[in-house]
């Protein structure tokens, strides 16, 4: 079946759940885009498609990439717990039990997605050589680019949001949005690249500024993505990792990519 590069209303989205399931496919939801990423990693060939409000991925797997000693899989539900991934698998045995449980991941879903709603904006599906150049092209001086793995954090922007892109692989979700999602942005007047991640409970923020009005922000934040493009292929690791880790690998990517590496 063919996936959609826009983003999809809600019953739309689970209309063609619904179809991906009868095609041999099993569902997956998280609140944490590094959890679909670290199943990338893990080596499974993940589809996807984005309710467009609130903004949310859907993972949909073939269930014969999923483990044999599973049995019968309907759908999985999976959540970031520190930085690791928790998975739940909900089984069935006959087949009236799967399409009640089918029944009741389509209910869950409309019920969940209902309570966040914001301003809708574009949303993008693209692979990583498009991402790396419409995503610097769309950033304005009054907007800053937010590489973000929590969903949480994310619905928090609201309506400062202007564009969202969902890069397939390295899965990354990559949000433009005004500079007064965040106070300190807000106050230095500056476009910004900023890595935004859930941590206990609170969105942790890292990233950089434009330093000067004389630097070309869009060549270096075109340079940033490469470089955190490359981190996350690498390294199986949410992106609060990459904000807290000693020695922090944001100064790294900013160093080699000033560097043009």
């Amino acid at each position: 079946m063919e996936w959609p590069k826009t983003s999809l209303e809600v019953q739309e989205a689970v209309a063609l759940v619904e179809k991906g399931v009868h095609e041999g496919h099993v569902p997956i939801i998280t609140d944490s885009i590094f959890c679909l990423r670290h199943m990338q990693h893990l080596g499974y060939p993940l589809h996807l498609i984005v309710v467009r409000n609130p903004i949310a991925p859907i993972g949909l797997v073939e269930s014969r990439a999923l483990p044999k000693w599973l049995g019968n899989v309907s759908w999985v539900l999976v959540r970031k717990v520190e930085l690791d991934c928790v998975f739940t698998a909900h089984l069935y045995g006959t087949m009236s039990e799967g399409l009640e449980e089918l029944r009741f991941f389509k209910n869950t879903l409309v019920e969940h997605m209902s309570k966040v709603k914001h301003v809708e904006v574009p949303v993008q599906i693209v692979d990583k050589a498009s991402a790396v150049d419409a995503i610097p092209a769309s950033v304005t001086d009054d907007t800053a680019i937010i590489a973000t793995d929590s969903l949480d954090c994310m619905w928090k922007f609201r309506n400062n949001l202007r564009m969202v892109f969902l890069v397939e692989k390295p899965l990354l979700l990559v949000a433009i949005t005004s500079l007064s999602v965040n106070r300190v942005l807000e106050g230095m007047g500056q476009p910004a690249f900023m890595i935004v991640d859930d941590a206990d409970g609170s969105c942790l923020w890292g990233g950089f500024l434009r330093p000067s009005t004389a630097i070309d922000y869009r060549a270096a934040f075109r340079r940033f993505l490469k470089g955190l493009f490359k981190v996350v292929a690498t390294l199986d690791v949410p992106l609060e990792f990459v904000i807290m880790e000693p020695g922090s690998l944001i100064d790294s990517i900013v160093n080699k990519s000033a560097k043009g590496g």
